[in-house]
């Protein structure tokens, strides 16, 4: 999942930069995700900031799910990319 960062909270409906505060989830902390109705619940494994022109991340191969999100860092720029990984949590 992509989104647009913001470097201020009033920023945030002008620019839709609904992960202005994605850089604040940190390794264990919980990620819901609501798809048709249904809740789905992710933790988070690792967090990383990568050049925008690093994406092998978009096309690995893996045999187990894994929610990307990524946003731009620092906030309010296109410097680089913040990366956040989760794995899915039994239910």
């Amino acid at each position: 999942m992509f989104a647009h960062s913001t470097d201020n909270f009033w920023n945030v409906s002008r620019y839709n930069a609904v992960f202005y505060l994605l850089y604040k989830l940190e390794p264990e902390d919980e990620i819901n995700v609501y798809y048709k109705g249904q809740r789905f619940k992710y933790r988070v494994t690792e967090k990383k900031v990568v050049s925008p022109k690093d994406v092998h991340y978009l096309t690995r191969k893996t045999t187990e799910e894994t929610l990307t999100l990524q946003t731009c860092w620092p906030p309010g720029t296109i410097l680089q990319r913040l990366l956040v990984f989760a794995t899915p949590v039994s239910q």
